[in-house]
């Protein structure tokens, strides 16, 4: 399986209003609610979801994983998987774990909400990141816009970056 894990927007042409993007870093958030709430952490960290990602005739991507997965050496936090949209089922989850796997949840929601970005991309913008670490979303918007976007495999550049004797 390919980790994909850089993203890359590239902003072609801009709406006539709205489309601000926004970003959180979850690695900041996970940390901070970490240092509030270890037990919602924990259970952040063990829970595991099922992902689904679907536009019929197009699209069906499944992934299996815990909302903050960690390291399985280390146990450092390596990658925050969270789109409430595309949690497919908490069916497999028992009757006394649902309860403290919501209030864990929405903390971490509360905690991502108040540490959010605003920005406006303008056309000719190439915007990178780690998306496995930075959350991302827009506004809605009126009008045309376009951007490109593509991902690169993580073992690709984490390789490349060690080459180049960059601390990784």
């Amino acid at each position: 399986m390919v980790n994909f894990r850089l993203q890359t927007f590239h902003v072609l042409c801009q709406s006539q209003t709205g489309g601000l993007n926004c970003f959180s870093d979850a690695f900041l958030a996970s940390k901070l609610l970490f240092d509030e709430n270890q037990e919602f952490f924990k259970v952040l960290a063990e829970t595991q979801l099922e992902f689904q990602y679907l536009e019929r005739g197009h699209f069906d991507m499944r992934s299996i994983g815990p909302t903050l997965r960690r390291h399985p050496i280390s146990g450092h936090l390596e990658q925050v998987r969270y789109n409430p949209r595309h949690i497919s089922s908490i069916s497999h989850l028992s009757a006394n774990r649902i309860p403290i796997f919501y209030k864990a949840f929405i903390r971490f929601t509360e905690i991502l909400n108040e540490n959010i970005i605003w920005i406006q991309l303008e056309p000719g913008t190439v915007l990178w990141f780690d998306n496995w670490r930075i959350l991302h979303g827009r506004s809605g918007f009126k009008g045309h816009r376009s951007v490109a976007s593509g991902y690169f495999p993580r073992y690709d550049w984490l390789s490349r970056a060690r080459v180049l004797g960059l601390q990784c």
